[in-house]
């Protein structure tokens, strides 16, 4: 697949998030902290927080969905920041009481912000709410048989629904907790293995994907907690899971150079290799209209339509049905647009009159009309 765009950075990618007005956030190892228009992939601000925890392998940074806050957890310190992006200034400190924070996730209306510690706690902030919500979950310590070495445990990942009432955590253990962060009121906790799952998505607001460190994928009905579909999908670790707007796609990749195409509608991978990049992936972002965007190690975001309409339109108006099957093939996305029905309704119809005149020994106008 070309690459519609590419933007280089000089340092690796550590942090992709599309917002929710045109902008796309990144945060690059060497601490920059930027909001790109997705008109022309260029800084529209930028900024430095020299104590932020930001560098691979940790998912301590977020932006809300809306562009106006960025929280982060700080180096050494059991503290969360949130910073108001538009006056830089900060607006809110939540305190964690020795638990460092190394998983924040706001909820999708910008609200709520979801903090998992090292220590397997899970928090729950209201952004506009000096208190502590409260703490959702708490995931199992691993106790070694030698006292003298230390207790490991983590939150690895967390994910809202699209409405926002859901979120779902993972941590030690490879369970995954779902909880109503409204009601809190019998929360789920579902163990697809006892493999740690590194990437949570909803597909939609009673269905989950989950991805874990042996390549694995896991597509779960909330309603039965039950795994609908189990996917191995040839990467050595499943790290990072970005969903099509319909969620009837998903697209994975680890930290290597492929992106795995999901067909969740046909229970198939349509395409192991996908996506391939030039250099390690290390970040997958989304946007409404599925375009995807890709960062790598190697300091670039590269940005890939997955869903060319105008293209496919061109050719149907000009009446090219080779390339606009083959856009289809290459575009699988696109099967389920309109434009692709009514490709096939055209083709059809032409079809019918080419062979009627066929049958009425007019086969020279029948081939150009196929042509």
């Amino acid at each position: 697949m070309k690459v519609s765009r590419k933007a280089e950075f000089g340092s690796d990618v550590i942090y992709l998030s599309v917002l929710d007005h045109a902008s796309l956030a990144v945060v690059t190892g060497d601490k920059s902290f930027l909001l790109l228009s997705l008109e022309n992939m260029q800084a529209e601000q930028s900024f430095t927080f020299k104590n932020a925890n930001a560098h691979r392998g940790t998912k301590s940074i977020a932006f809300s969905p809306d562009g106006q806050y960025l929280a982060y957890s700080e180096i050494n310190q059991s503290v969360v920041r949130v910073i108001n992006i538009q006056t830089r200034k900060l607006h809110h400190s939540f305190p964690t009481l020795k638990n460092r924070i190394e998983t924040l996730c706001f909820s999708p209306d910008s609200h709520y912000l979801i903090a998992g510690s090292i220590t397997g706690r899970v928090y729950l902030w209201n952004l506009f709410s000096t208190g502590q919500i409260s703490r959702l979950s708490s995931f199992p310590e691993y106790t070694p048989h030698l006292l003298t070495r230390p207790k490991v445990n983590y939150v690895s990942a967390a994910s809202f629904s699209p409405s926002g009432n859901l979120v779902a955590t993972t941590g030690y253990g490879g369970s995954i907790v779902v909880t109503n962060i409204h009601t809190e009121v019998l929360p789920k906790r579902i163990t697809p293995s006892h493999v740690r799952i590194n990437a949570l998505k909803f597909l939609h607001e009673n269905t989950l994907a989950a991805g874990n460190i042996e390549g694995a994928i896991d597509i779960i009905d909330l309603h039965t907690s039950q795994i609908k579909k189990h996917y191995q999908t040839g990467l050595s670790s499943v790290d990072m899971i970005a969903v099509c707007s319909t969620g009837n796609y998903l697209l994975a990749a680890g930290h290597a150079k492929d992106i795995v195409l999901i067909d969740i509608k046909k229970q198939k991978i349509r395409d192991a290799s996908y996506i391939t990049l030039t250099g390690r992936i290390t970040q997958l972002s989304i946007s409404g209209d599925d375009t995807l965007f890709v960062g790598c190690e190697d300091g670039s975001i590269s940005e890939y339509e997955l869903l060319p309409v105008g293209l496919l339109k061109s050719y149907i108006n000009t009446r090219a049905y080779a390339k606009a099957y083959r856009l289809i093939q290459e575009y699988p996305l696109l099967e389920e647009h309109t434009l692709s029905a009514e490709l096939e309704q055209e083709w059809e119809n032409r079809l019918s009159n080419a062979l009627k005149m066929i049958e009425d020994t007019h086969s020279s106008d029948a081939l150009l009309l196929l042509d």
